[in-house]
């Protein structure tokens, strides 16, 4: 099978805000490939029956990670939580470093930041759910 990703699966989407965040995770950026609502029933002779509740669309997050960054890094990551995306309310674009595409994401998760002195900034685990993509 040729090589995939989320892009392939995704259908086009248009972010509450144009704004994108660009940042390479020093860390790790991991990516989660979900389908949702199935349901397994296991019978007493171990058979299986195997349910679709949903629509059977894929579902997909981003968790990104970075470690002993500059203030200014961490600093957009910050604004971009606190004023574009409110939080978990409100979508924008982010430049997925490895495979080139853009995706309209928002958060699904808090900000931790950890400051190691005034010039290393952290975010051990941030998680972004996946809405759809940019068309290339």
């Amino acid at each position: 099978m040729a090589a995939k990703e989320m892009y392939d699966y995704l259908d086009v989407a248009t972010p509450d805000f144009n704004v994108t965040l660009s940042l390479t995770p020093s860390v790790e950026m991991t990516e989660e490939h979900n389908i949702p609502d199935v349901e397994i029933h296991v019978g007493d002779d171990g058979s299986e029956e195997r349910v679709l509740i949903g629509s059977g669309n894929s579902e997909f997050a981003i968790n990104l990670m970075f470690n002993n960054e500059t203030e200014a890094d961490m600093g957009t990551l910050v604004d971009l939580f606190h004023t574009t995306g409110v939080g978990k309310l409100y979508s924008w674009k982010f430049d997925h470093p490895v495979d080139g595409h853009t995706y309209v994401t928002r958060f699904d998760s808090n900000l931790p930041r950890s400051i190691a002195s005034p010039n290393l900034h952290s975010v051990r685990s941030v998680r972004l759910v996946v809405l759809g993509r940019i068309a290339d």
